[in-house]
C-alpha cells in the first residue's frame, strides 16, 4: 500500500528554512516568564558568549539540561551561529552521558546544576548562577551563511533496542515540519501548551520550541512529571493544548478532588496511539471542551501523521492520522520488502522532507533506509484505501508463538475494554516448546480470569495463537521517560516469571 500526502507545500511551510528563522515562543518557567522579544535578546546574546568561547558554523554543543529557560535559548543560540545542538536526556545516567559525549565530541558540553558533573563541562542555571559566564555582553547576529542543509540536530534515539542511534537532522527537515504541525492542529498565539516531555526529547523539542514558536503561542515547561504539578499548571496558566502520551492525563485525573471544570480551558491533546483505548477515551470525554486525537512519529521522522480540524472523531481516536504534505507511506512486507494491499499488516515506510539525513553511523544509516530513500521505521502498521494509518506494534516487539507473529499492541487493544483493567502490556513468555506464549500484564481494580481475557479476544477477532495464556495482575506498569507504558521493562522486571 502506497499513500502519498493531498496537500501542496507552499508559502512558509516548504523546505529551505533555518531553524533560527522560527521566532521564539512566549516561555513560562516557574515564576520566570520571558517574552518573545526577551527569548530573541537572550538568544542574541547566548550566540555571543558561545562566538567568545570560540565556537563557529558547524560546531558541536552538547548539553544535558532539564525542560529550563535557558534549554530553549542555547537551541536557538546554537542555530543562530550555525552549530549543531547535541542534547543528552536530563535523566541519562553518568555513565551513559559519558558514552554519549565520546560519540558527539562536542566542543563545549553543558551540564546542568544538580546533574552529575563532567569534566570540562559548565554548570549552569539561571542568570545569577552559571549561565551568566556564557552571556555575552552585547548581542550578536545570526550567521548569514547559515544553509538549510546544515547540520542543526544530533540527538539520540530512545535507545529502547539497545545502544541509542545518534539522529542527523539539517535545519530543513525540523523548519518545515513546524509550521506545518501548527497549521494542522490549529493553534494560534492564544494557545497555551504544557510541556512535560524531556526537551532533549524530539516531541518536547518539536512542540515546546519549534511549533510553539511557529504559532507564537505559550510554552510552560516542566521539569520533571508530576500529575499535582500538572494539574496547578494546567489551572494556573490556562493550558489550552497537551501532548505527549494518555499517561499524563490520566495523572491529572487520578489527582485527589480533580474537576473536570479545572481543565476547561483544555481543548486539544495529542497523544500516542498505543495508549489511547476506550477507558482513556471515557475519561477524556469528562473535559468539558477537549478533543482528543492520536499522532504518530519517531526521533527520525516527527509526527509523520496526525488528524486534523475537521476530520471525523472515531478517525481521530482510532487511527493515527493521515500524511500531509509531500510525506509518503509505504507498508511493506517485511522479508521481501513488496508493497502489502491496503489493510494488511506490514512494516511503515515513510519518505518526505521531514525525515532525517540519517544516522551519525554510515553503516546504521545503510541499513534503515531504501535506495528510494524511504525510512524503514521498524513499526508494524496498516494503512487504509483512503490513507488512514494505524500502528499495531514493533518488529522487534513481536512476540513469535510456534513461528506465528503476535502483535503486543493488537492484544493489549482487544483487552483494554475488559471491564477494571486501567492498562495492560502484552509480553512474551519464554516456553520450550513453542519459543514463546503470550503473557498480559495489568493494573485492574480486580483479578480477570483467563477465560475472560480469551473471550474478548475472541470478540475481537484475534486468531487463537495470540490469545494471551497466562495473566499477572501488578500495581503498577513501568513508564518510561516519555511517559509510554514500556514493554521491555515490564518483561525484565517481572523476569518473565510469576504469571498464574
Amino acid at each position: 500500500m502506497f499513500v502519498k500526502g493531498s496537500e501542496r507545500r507552499h508559502g512558509d511551510l516548504s523546505p529551505g528554512r533555518r531553524l533560527c528563522d522560527i521566532d521564539p515562543p512566549r516561555l513560562i518557567d516557574g515564576e520566570t516568564r520571558l517574552s518573545p522579544a526577551e527569548v530573541g535578546q537572550l538568544t542574541m546574546r547566548l550566540t555571543g558568549g558561545l562566538q567568545a568561547r570560540g565556537i563557529r558554523r558547524g560546531d558541536r554543543v552538547a548539553f544535558q539540561l532539564p525542560n529550563w529557560w535557558e534549554t530553549v535559548v542555547l537551541y536557538r543560540a546554537c542555530w543562530a551561529l550555525g552549530a549543531v545542538a547535541c542534547p543528552i536526556h536530563p535523566r541519562e545516567g553518568e555513565r551513559g552521558r559519558d558514552g554519549l559525549l565520546a560519540r558527539l565530541r562536542p566542543r563545549l558540553a553543558i551540564i546542568g546544576a544538580g546533574l552529575p558533573p563532567d569534566p570540562g563541562s559548565i554548570s549552569v542555571r539561571g542568570l545569577n548562577d552559571g549561565f551568566r559566564l556564557l552571556l555575552g555582553s552585547s548581542p550578536a547576529g545570526i550567521d548569514p551563511d547559515v544553509s538549510p542543509s546544515d547540520l542543526a540536530l544530533l540527538i539520540p534515539t530512545a535507545g529502547s533496542t539497545g545502544v541509542p542511534k545518534l539522529v542527523r537532522h539539517p535545519h530543513s527537515t525540523l523548519a518545515y515540519k513546524a509550521p506545518r504541525l501548527a497549521a494542522a492542529h490549529g493553534l494560534t498565539s492564544g494557545d497555551v501548551i504544557l510541556v512535560p516531555m524531556p526537551l532533549g526529547h524530539i516531541s518536547g523539542l518539536m512542540m515546546g520550541v519549534l511549533v510553539a514558536g511557529s504559532a507564537q503561542m505559550t510554552t510552560v515547561l516542566m521539569d520533571r512529571w508530576k500529575g499535582a504539578t500538572g494539574l496547578e499548571l494546567l489551572q494556573r496558566w490556562g493550558v489550552t493544548f497537551m501532548v505527549g502520551p494518555p499517561t499524563f492525563v490520566t495523572d491529572i485525573f487520578s489527582e485527589p478532588g480533580f474537576d473536570p471544570e479545572a481543565a476547561r480551558a483544555l481543548r486539544l491533546i495529542s497523544c500516542g496511539g498505543s495508549g489511547v483505548t476506550p477507558g482513556f477515551l471515557e475519561l477524556a470525554r469528562q473535559l468539558p471542551s477537549a478533543r482528543v486525537k492520536r499522532s504518530y512519529g519517531s526521533t527520525e521522522a516527527p509526527s509523520v501523521t496526525t488528524t486534523h480540524e475537521g476530520d471525523p472523531w472515531e478517525m481521530a481516536t482510532t487511527t493515527d492520522g493521515r500524511a500531509s504534505g509531500e510525506t509518503e507511506l509505504h507498508v511493506v512486507n517485511p522479508t521481501s520488502r513488496e508493497l502489502l494491499p491496503a489493510g494488511e499488516v506490514g512494516e511503515l515506510e515513510v519518505r518526505g522532507p521531514e525525515v532525517c539525513d540519517g544516522y551519525e553511523d554510515s553503516e546504521q544509516t545503510a541499513l534503515a533506509f531504501t535506495r528510494e530513500g524511504f525510512f524503514r521505521t521498524g513499526d508494524l502498521a496498516t494503512l487504509d484505501a483512503q490513507g488512514w494509518l494505524t500502528i499495531v506494534g514493533r518488529l522487534q516487539e513481536l512476540i513469535i508463538r510456534g513461528g506465528e507473529n503476535v502483535s503486543p499492541a493488537a492484544v493489549e487493544g482487544a483487552c483494554a475494554k475488559l471491564p477494571g483493567l486501567r492498562r495492560a502490556v502484552a509480553v512474551g513468555i519464554p516456553d520450550p516448546r513453542l519459543g514463546e506464549r503470550v503473557g498480559l500484564v495489568y493494573e485492574g481494580d480486580t483479578e480477570l480470569r483467563l477465560s475472560q481475557v480469551q473471550g474478548v479476544c475472541e470478540i475481537h477477532g484475534l486468531p487463537r495463537f495470540a490469545w494471551p495464556e497466562k495473566l499477572l495482575r501488578v500495581e503498577s506498569i513501568p513508564v518510561s521517560d516519555t511517559g509510554k507504558l514500556d514493554r521491555r521493562a515490564t518483561a525484565d522486571r517481572i523476569g518473565k516469571t510469576g504469571f498464574v
